[in-house]
């Protein structure tokens, strides 16, 4: 399993450097993903998913579902919070 941790809501525009380097490893994984708020590579505030972005098997939200999270599924199957792991409503 790993952790995605690489981005946080406040991201904003395409990954560079080590940063996408990482995503596209994370990305590339056969191992579970689980994300700590938005999985890396996806707009919090849009929901656009980059062209490389981490694609989570499960999200572990901090904050209130946002918007962001229902328009990135495709990013993050399994969107949670904290420590509950179920679709929302």
């Amino acid at each position: 399993m790993a952790v995605d941790a690489l981005l946080g809501t406040g991201f904003a525009g395409q990954p560079r450097g080590a940063v996408a380097d990482a995503i596209a490893a994370l990305a590339d994984s056969r191992v579970p993903v689980v994300a700590a708020d938005v999985p890396s590579g996806v707009d919090a505030s849009t929901g656009e998913v980059c062209a490389r972005a981490v694609r989570a098997t499960a999200t572990a939200t901090f904050t209130p579902q946002s918007r962001a999270m229902d328009l990135a599924r495709q990013g993050a199957r399994r969107p949670g919070g904290g420590d509950r792991d179920r679709d929302p409503p």
